[in-house]
């Protein structure tokens, strides 16, 4: 009898981008995962899924990987800065460089708090 083949995927060589593509897709699609990231980021009051999510935001400061807004149950708003580590090295100053960026999005007005989040292997994390 023949063997059955796995139905997972085999996927190899997953670069930054791979994770923020996925990470945009189920931010902007799916109120589960946006419950759990809400839960770990301390905003259990995230209402559904983000309102928008950008990929590749540049400013005079740098880019962030992943710049999402959700909208809370209470009609406020909030920012979340996501840096994707799976090999590179952190940059000189790239957490000041997301903090500066997420201050000037409080100072709009728009929005009532923010988060700086970064997503890396345990491994990653290990060595740095």
């Amino acid at each position: 009898m023949a063997s059955v083949m796995s139905r997972r995927p085999k996927i190899g060589g997953v670069c930054e981008r791979d994770l923020d593509l996925f990470l945009q897709e189920e931010l902007i699609s799916s109120p589960k995962f946006c419950r759990w990231f809400g839960d770990k980021l301390r905003l259990s009051e995230i209402s559904h899924v983000a309102e928008s999510v950008e990929r590749g935001q540049t400013d005079q400061t740098g880019e962030s990987d992943i710049t999402a807004i959700f909208r809370l149950k209470d009609g406020s708003r909030v920012i979340v800065f996501v840096e994707n580590k799976i090999k590179a090295a952190f940059q000189n100053q790239q957490h000041d460089r997301y903090r500066t960026r997420a201050e000037k999005a409080l100072q709009s007005g728009d929005i009532s708090e923010y988060r700086i989040v970064l997503f890396a292997p345990q491994k990653y994390l290990d060595r740095s």
